[in-house]
């Protein structure tokens, strides 16, 4: 009788969200890979807030459009955006998810 291991196979989850029913984009993006992508696209936008026009070395990385809406991981989805309009817009954009 020969015996096999199923250890390494793992079954598929998706991950669900909740609120819409749909599978979540991707995963999340953490720690230097996320420090890279911040330096690019701050040095691509001249670190100038893509809403308000306010320059901010603080500021942050935004999808212009959504994961959860079928927007890209890409560089051409990311703009430069102040902390207060980023705050902005992920509220509006949750608003719009209920």
């Amino acid at each position: 009788m020969v015996v096999m291991s199923l250890t390494t196979l793992k079954p598929k989850i998706a991950t669900i969200d909740t609120r819409r029913g749909a599978p979540v984009a991707v995963e999340r993006i953490r720690g230097y890979e996320l420090t890279k992508i911040r330096e690019r696209i701050g040095l691509r936008d001249e670190y100038t807030c893509a809403d308000c026009g306010r320059v901010t070395v603080d500021g942050e990385v935004d999808h212009e459009m959504p994961l959860h809406l079928g927007g890209q991981e890409s560089d051409a989805n990311r703009k430069w955006r102040c902390k207060e309009c980023h705050t902005k817009k992920s509220e509006r954009e949750e608003k719009e998810r209920l």
